[in-house]
């Protein structure tokens, strides 16, 4: 069986489930090629990455485009300008017909640096969007073979890319093979607006769990350890939790929280930080290596992810760095938002917020910080049991395996 990736851009530092997937399926004897449109990051150094030699499996489509919208229209339009007598090509112009990729000229472009279609048993495609554009390649016929959109939560509720890929997604729905969400509430909400129950299937974003040992912490000192792992954005909670640690501060809490990832809402939390007298009380660190990862979560005494919905409509899935924490048994305070709840049961396994609720937030680090150290280890045995029965990566990817045999 030959499986084909799909993705826009590879490798992405962020992207960590693609790349654990498809270490999976690698490993599963199954043979695997990686097709992206676009060069990704520039130095991830994952040990996932190396496990396999995973950049030697891929195949870009496009090189790398400049920055800036307009730039982009404009060098795709001077790519195009000498190949549209190819029938495909003009064929792929139909904007009303091939959607939101045609109309910012992707599909075309592709099309015409492309002699060699995309042909396996399965393509698998992370987020509708990128599924959506597999999909009209499909149609075009540039890729042969079934095809499967994975759903995991911005793509199908930012209010923004709704509204862009409205006749796209009618279009992914009608003619995709397999469409798999990442949570029962992603299910139900696509089958109640696209009616495709006999195509859908929750497939988990597991984790290695061989990876994350359990270990009992110590109990917690005087000086409370607090982390988040996420890339920062708006939907991730953290301008909650900033407000959560003022609170913390003026009851004389002595803490230090740590920040682990990048984004665009960095600016914007590192001066609320500061503008809230928390500059010597919160540490931002960027992108970190798994390894020094790994480190803050086995020296910390609570994860905080406290998700919310985003001004602009953007949701969680379920967010793995949660599944992370929980499973080295590391206490969890997240919030009652999207998938979470599936993944986390309030004061069993974990303990939910309502969303922004930053009062009730400090209450939950307070409550933890006071219990006895054995009520925390029932909580945290909880956390990895609920992950090695529903969360294991071997037993989600494998149901995925069975859904294509």
């Amino acid at each position: 069986m030959k499986v084909v990736f799909f993705v826009l851009k590879f490798p992405v530092s962020s992207e960590t489930f693609i790349l654990n997937q498809i270490d999976y399926f690698i490993n599963r004897g199954i043979q695997v090629e990686i097709i992206s449109v676009f060069p990704g990051d520039v130095g991830v150094n994952h040990a996932v990455m190396k496990n396999n030699d995973l950049m030697s499996r891929v195949r870009y489509l496009l090189p790398a485009e400049p920055k800036g919208k307009s730039k982009r229209i404009l060098s795709r339009l001077s790519a195009l300008k000498n190949i549209l007598k190819k029938r495909t090509i003009v064929k792929s112009l139909n904007f009303n017909k091939y959607g939101y990729y045609s109309k910012t000229l992707l599909i075309p472009l592709i099309l015409s640096h492309n002699n060699q279609n995309i042909t396996a048993d399965y393509i698998i495609s992370h987020f509708g969007t990128t599924a959506s554009l597999l999909n009209q390649l499909k149609r075009l016929g540039f890729v042969s073979g079934k095809t499967a959109a994975v759903f995991h939560g911005n793509e199908i509720s930012q209010l923004r890319v709704l509204k862009l890929f409205n006749k796209d997604y009618v279009q992914l729905f009608k003619y995709a093979d397999f469409i798999f969400p990442v949570s029962n509430l992603w299910a139900t909400k696509i089958n109640k607006e696209f009616k495709v129950s006999s195509k859908l299937s929750v497939v988990r974003m597991g984790i290695d769990i061989n990876k994350f040992t359990y270990k009992q912490h110590q109990p917690i000192g005087d000086k409370l350890k607090l982390v988040t792992i996420a890339r920062l954005t708006e939907k991730k909670g953290i301008e909650t939790c900033i407000k959560a640690c003022s609170v913390l501060l003026s009851m004389g809490i002595d803490f230090e929280y740590h920040i682990i990832g990048d984004g665009p809402e960095k600016s914007k939390l590192t001066n609320l930080s500061h503008s809230m007298g928390l500059g010597n009380s919160i540490f931002y660190h960027g992108l970190q290596s798994q390894e020094v990862i790994s480190k803050f979560l086995d020296e910390s005494d609570i994860f905080l992810l406290p998700s919310i919905t985003a001004s602009d409509g953007d949701m969680e899935g379920i967010p793995v760095a949660l599944m992370e924490a929980m499973a080295v048994g590391l206490p969890v305070i997240s919030s009652y938002h999207s998938g979470i709840p599936e993944l986390i049961d309030d004061e069993i396994s974990g303990y939910l917020i309502d969303e922004r609720d930053y009062k009730s937030l400090a209450s939950k680090v307070i409550k933890i910080k006071m219990l006895d150290h054995e009520h925390i280890l029932r909580i945290t045995r909880n956390a990895r049991s609920k992950i090695e029965r529903e969360y294991n990566r071997d037993n989600c990817y494998s149901e995925l395996v069975s859904y294509l045999k």
